[in-house]
């Protein structure tokens, strides 16, 4: 089978690797053929009966939509877009525009289409009205809400959770050295300034550290070897945070390392209620996934099977000392989590199911 796949090259996007980690594996399996910034022959002004030329792709040849060929960026007249897409080197973009990479009739095309939607959080009318317009046959989204956004679009949605790759559970016979892990950002600000919620992991941090500003200088009196690592998305503060060595931005491979270092990992639920790869990354390192008790996980993992929840007011202290209690209760947790991780949430997995869609 081959695969014309409408994406941004990713291998320089630092962010986040799953969208990626799906293309690597898709890869193995298939023949894809990638169109988009950053690849060869690329040129936004093309439609997409000379893409399909150029590749020699039939009329029903299937086509996959990536999660970057739609803009992330949040619209509003305030909103810097010049901070945007960076690592994207090409003059002709529009970031002014949802199909920044170019606007292609999908809709034309006779074959199979699927779109990955990606962070519903962001500019979520848009992105569907994208999908219905194009009239995709399936639309894959991470997010526990998809039945509602199948009902607007009249389109079928598949909820397509994140995944593991396989250098999480290849990393064997490290050494646990840190008690409690947490890397990465500690606000999301686009969403604190809908929800005017302080997140999860800043109360966290607060209870651990001695925080002004929200930056953690000071660790609180208790026995855990921390391993944190923020950064706030605010450039004065993350600023301090570097100077201070508070934060630095963890090469892949390191990262896989600390996270199979830590015997207990916190996790906490995305902007609008997403559970994210670390979920799924935490487990397959064989370290406790402690995370807030949330009937949305449930779609996924099961309390005190795969996790170890924490309850609204629940003392964190003492929950990370249950967790590092290395009982008969927790060893069957990691165990569990492990085994059903690498059986049913891996990125092999996820790619087959999307190469069974195009079969069908």
């Amino acid at each position: 089978m081959k695969i014309l796949y409408f994406t941004v090259n990713m291998k320089n996007y630092t962010s986040a690797s799953y969208q990626q980690d799906l293309i690597n594996s898709l890869e193995k399996k298939c023949e894809v053929f990638f169109w988009g910034p950053g690849f060869k022959n690329f040129n936004n002004k093309y439609d997409i009966d000379q893409i399909k030329e150029i590749y020699n792709f039939s009329d029903y040849d299937p086509i996959l939509v990536g999660h970057s060929w739609i803009s992330d960026i949040p619209f509003n007249k305030n909103q810097n877009k010049k901070n945007y897409y960076k690592w994207i080197n090409e003059k002709d973009i529009d970031k002014n525009s949802l199909e920044y990479c170019g606007q292609l009739d999908f809709k034309s095309h006779k074959g199979l289409k699927i779109f990955l939607l990606n962070k519903e959080y962001i500019s979520l009318d848009e992105k569907l009205k994208f999908a219905k317009k194009n009239e995709f046959d399936f639309v894959l989204s991470s997010n526990t809400n998809h039945k509602k956004y199948e009902k607007i679009t009249k389109i079928k949605f598949i909820y397509f959770p994140y995944a593991v790759r396989d250098e999480f559970l290849e990393k064997k016979n490290i050494k646990k050295k840190y008690d409690f892990f947490f890397s990465g950002l500690i606000q999301n600000q686009y969403h604190y300034k809908i929800k005017k919620e302080r997140s999860k992991r800043l109360i966290i941090q607060d209870r651990l550290f001695y925080s002004p500003l929200g930056i953690p200088l000071l660790k609180k009196k208790n026995e855990f070897n921390i391993y944190w690592n923020i950064y706030t998305g605010i450039k004065f503060k993350d600023f301090i945070l570097k100077f201070l060595r508070k934060y630095k931005r963890l090469p892949e491979n390191e990262y896989i390392i600390k996270l199979n270092e830590s015997r207990v990992v916190l996790n906490t639920l995305s902007p609008d209620n997403l559970i994210g790869p670390r979920f799924y990354e935490t487990m397959a390192s064989k370290a406790v996934c402690l995370t807030e008790e949330s009937e949305i996980l449930h779609d996924v993992f099961k309390p005190m099977e795969h996790y170890v929840p924490l309850e609204k007011d629940e003392n964190i202290l003492e929950k990370i000392r249950f967790c590092l209690s290395d009982s008969k209760e927790i060893n069957y947790i990691i165990d569990n989590a492990f085994n059903y991780v690498k059986s049913f949430h891996t990125y092999e997995r996820r790619s087959q199911q999307i190469l069974e869609l195009f079969h069908k």
